[in-house]
């Protein structure tokens, strides 16, 4: 049986697109000079991204266009790294960053499972890295656009809003893990689903109530909840 696994706050507590672009402009360490030139100028502009009224802005333009445009600005201040640059960057990231923010529970799961294969949205590069900690499993993830090996800051195809249409589902047994209610279309027809939850466990079970109006007893799924403390960002 595959198992399918998530990868931004289901493997770690981390929206890994955004912190990975933290960590290349913002942190510390050796980076490529054009990228310590942005991150002056993206650390401004990242303020407003605290702004209530600047997220709810970006959520409708998102409801209507299916477009995160803070996220497409983000991605743009990759432009000009290559392949090479970008997969060493994301391999430190991992290792450096993500592996402190581990969701123990879905680790301790994921070295028990066999068959793992990686389904995110984050980009292609983190995907990659990811993988190379679980044995290079396959993975799935939002690819981004080069030009002569340099990254243009273009995505080329984006997972953000569905992961897999509903002709391209999954043959045959599989469990998912995940904390995203996009995903229902995956859990309706999976054998085991695990879901991580941030305060909103409630909201799941109004979900999963519509899908699933039988009992759990009944159901032909087994679903198991992780509850997270921490909120989400």
């Amino acid at each position: 049986m595959t198992h399918y696994y998530d990868i931004c706050w289901t493997l770690y507590r981390s929206n890994t697109t955004f912190d990975f672009i933290d960590y290349v402009l913002l942190g510390d360490g050796d980076k490529p000079t054009i990228m310590r030139e942005r991150g002056a100028k993206y650390s401004k502009i990242r303020k407003l991204r605290q702004i209530r009224l600047f997220r709810l802005a970006n959520l409708c333009i998102f409801k209507l266009t299916r477009r995160d445009l803070w996220r497409e600005y983000a991605i743009k201040q990759l432009a000009g790294l290559t392949q090479k640059q970008v997969e060493q960057l994301a391999g430190d990231f991992a290792d450096n960053h993500l592996s402190k923010l581990k969701i123990s529970k879905i680790w301790e799961k994921i070295q028990t499972d066999g068959d793992n294969y990686l389904l995110s949205s984050t980009i292609e590069p983190i995907a990659k890295a990811v993988s190379q900690q679980i044995g290079n499993c396959p993975y799935k993830a939002t690819t981004l656009e080069y030009e002569d090996d340099t990254l243009t800051g273009k995505i080329c195809n984006d997972l953000l809003s569905c992961k897999i249409s509903d002709d391209g589902m999954p043959s045959g047994d599989y469990s998912i893990c995940t904390d995203n209610l996009t995903d229902i279309n995956l859990i309706v027809k999976a054998k085991e689903a695990t879901i991580v939850t941030y305060d909103n466990k409630q909201r799941w079970l109004r979900l999963l109530k519509q899908y699933f109006p039988q009992s759990q007893s009944d159901r032909n799924i087994k679903i198991e909840f992780i509850e997270c403390k921490e909120k989400r960002y």
